[in-house]
């Protein structure tokens, strides 16, 4: 099974006041989740302020520094996406 990692710049609003999807500013190499916490590599985009993340598994995240996804992290169900605020230097922690 396969989890993606998007870096994305925070979405910007329209004239309309209504906020647009973020833009995609780099796609992170795709990530196994296992049993024991996987982590990417850290967000090197200065631009970056968001990060999509995209499983085709239930799995838990966590964002930040120096950390690593538990049971009791957030849960992403099966087939779908959440954004996460992120950071310079944070990496994306995933485990099932």
């Amino acid at each position: 099974m396969a989890t993606r990692i998007l870096e994305c710049a925070a979405p910007s609003g329209t004239s309309l006041g209504l906020q647009i999807v973020p833009r995609i500013l780099l796609e992170k190499a795709t990530m196994t989740a296992t049993a024991i916490a996987v982590s990417s590599q850290p967000i090197v985009s200065l631009a970056c302020r968001l990060v999509c993340v995209q499983s085709d598994e239930q799995i838990y995240v966590r964002v930040g520094q120096g950390i690593n996804a538990t049971p009791a992290s957030y849960r992403i169900p099966a087939g779908s996406e959440q954004y996460f605020e992120a950071g310079l230097d944070d990496v994306i922690s995933i485990r099932t």
